[in-house]
């Protein structure tokens, strides 16, 4: 659950391999799209972290957060 006055942060895990692109989607609680990240992941990282800067207040409730490698979704994460 997200309040109106936090800063949310995604901590993920990868595994060595090929770098490779992604995009990270944040959704609120009413299926509006706040924010759509790109990210670089290099051959080398084990966890990283994503912070988004969002507007305050933030809707407060459950939101959702997905993961998409060549323009398909291919998994929710929260």
């Amino acid at each position: 659950m997200i309040g109106p006055k936090d800063d949310p942060v995604l901590v993920h895990h990868w595994v060595h391999g090929e770098p490779f692109d992604v995009k990270i989607m944040w959704i609120d609680p009413i299926n509006v799209i706040t924010g759509v990240y790109e990210m670089h992941v290099v051959d080398n990282w084990v966890i990283s972290f994503h912070k988004p800067v969002f507007k305050k207040p933030m809707r407060p409730g459950r939101w959702t957060i997905k993961l998409i490698y060549s323009d398909k979704v291919c998994t929710d994460l929260i």
